[in-house]
């Protein structure tokens, strides 16, 4: 079975933010401390069990990526992947989901081997919207499943283990599909063998290039700047000693705003 991965990464959100907020310290910021999100690596993992599962398993990865050096295409690498492939998050944002919908799905169609499925996190990098795997579904003509936690194969029927509004379902999805991974501590991604890792680091990664498609875009990237934080419209207090005369404090509080 072949499959195709598509990865964005994070800035690591243990790293400060830089002291000033515009596009170009972002993109910087985001270079020097990319990891994978808990997405991206709920994804990574349900590819790794699939493959765990059925050894003869093809994985092709799409990693955005800032440039050949970017940490993320070592990371991804270290878990000794059939195919990976990166793209520049600069010539293909992320924020612009309706475009970059468009060019991935004609690199798609480009590949030798089509994938059977589509995997990749519920959120595509920093763009929180979930849009990227509706998008990608709809326009490939193939069934989406999302919130995924787990997925099994076997002779082209897929079964999906899902989070749903009002708990768990299962899934069966015959033939090609795209699948948008949530984080679960059941597909939480595993640790690479370090003699990957030592090969992973080793290697020299390219970027290749995506034709851009513009055309039907309608967002336009004018500025980044940062906020302050909202300040608290009144004060607040802590309630003081026992239960009893917490209770109390705040009853009275009550009753004096109630009048």
């Amino acid at each position: 079975m072949e499959l195709l991965i598509l990865l964005a990464g994070i800035a690591d959100p243990r790293k400060a933010l830089p002291a000033v907020i515009d596009a170009a310290s972002l993109a910087a910021y985001r270079a020097s401390c990319a990891t994978l999100s808990p997405f991206d690596e709920a994804a990574l993992e349900l590819a790794l069990k699939l493959r765990d599962g059925a050894p003869d398993t093809r994985i092709t990865a799409l990693v955005g990526a800032s440039g050949t050096s970017d940490p993320l295409l070592q990371r991804v690498g270290s878990f000794r992947i059939d195919e990976l492939i990166g793209f520049s998050l600069a010539d293909h944002p992320a924020w612009d989901t309706n475009a970059l919908a468009t060019e991935l799905i004609g690199w798609v169609r480009t590949m030798k081997t089509k994938p059977e499925l589509i995997l990749m996190g519920r959120e595509f990098g920093d763009e929180d919207d979930g849009t990227l795997p509706a998008l990608l579904a709809e326009t490939l003509s193939r069934p989406l499943v999302s919130q995924a936690l787990l997925v099994e194969s076997s002779d082209g029927v897929h079964e999906v283990l899902r989070q749903h509004d009002s708990g768990l379902e299962r899934l069966r999805v015959r033939g090609p599909a795209v699948i948008a991974a949530t984080n679960h501590a059941d597909n939480r991604l595993r640790h690479p063998l370090l003699k990957n890792v030592m090969a992973a680091k080793k290697t020299r990664y390219a970027l290749t290039e995506i034709p851009l498609h513009r055309a039907n875009s309608t967002l336009t990237h004018i500025s980044v700047r940062g906020i302050s934080q909202p300040q608290r419209a009144k004060d607040c207090h802590l309630l003081n000693g026992s239960i009893h005369e917490q209770a109390a404090q705040l009853a009275r509080e009550l009753m004096r705003v109630m009048n």
